[in-house]
């Protein structure tokens, strides 16, 4: 071999060296960052492992916490309902009464409050019910002006007094409302 032939195989051959250390120290260097990174990853997961593990529980108790509204949303417009059809009934009930128990009734409220040149409005189911003659009799014993309107209300039993100040609502269905507000605990308590 030459010396040439020499030299160029040393320099191949500390240029292999060279670049085998090269190699080996991007090598070790991969390794390290893919162990690193690994266990930043292992790390990464067991920390979100545990923060699910701790909000788990909050979600559960969150969940519970919205179905049980929901529940109660629900019970309580099943309540309402059964209140709103008890009330209905009761209605039902006043309106079919018999006429002197009806008229008994009636009387009594136009006498609590009516005055002087008041006109007594009448729902149409009662026209046969509350007529001229029965008005009279009522405004004779309170020894006021009543007279019985030509025309009819929108409401199911009861009356309302027009005056030129301001009209009385003494419909059944104004009076239920009104006792409904005060009742109804009462009544929710007695039948729940």
């Amino acid at each position: 071999m030459s010396k040439e032939e020499a030299i160029i195989n040393k320099i191949l051959s500390d240029a292999n060296e060279k670049a085998d250390a090269i190699l080996k120290d991007a090598h070790d260097k991969a390794s390290d960052l893919i162990a690193k990174a690994n266990a930043d990853g292992r790390e990464k997961k067991r920390v979100a492992e545990t923060e699910a593990s701790l909000k788990i529980p909050e979600l559960k108790r969150r969940s519970a916490s919205v179905a049980e509204l929901e529940v109660k949303k629900l019970a309580l417009a099943a309540r309402q309902e059964i209140l709103g059809e008890t009330f209905d009934k009761a209605l039902e009930k006043l309106c079919a009464l018999p006429n002197d128990e009806y008229l008994s009734i009636i009387s009594a409220m136009i006498k609590a409050v009516a005055a002087d040149g008041d006109v007594v409005v009448i729902s149409s189911r009662d026209e046969k019910r509350i007529t001229p003659a029965f008005i009279v009799k009522i405004a004779k014993e309170k020894g006021i002006s009543l007279k019985l309107s030509s025309s009819f209300g929108d409401f199911k039993g009861g009356v309302i007094l027009e005056s030129s100040g301001c009209d009385k609502n003494m419909s059944f269905e104004v009076e239920l409302a009104s006792l409904r507000e005060t009742l109804e605990p009462k009544v929710s308590s007695k039948l729940f």
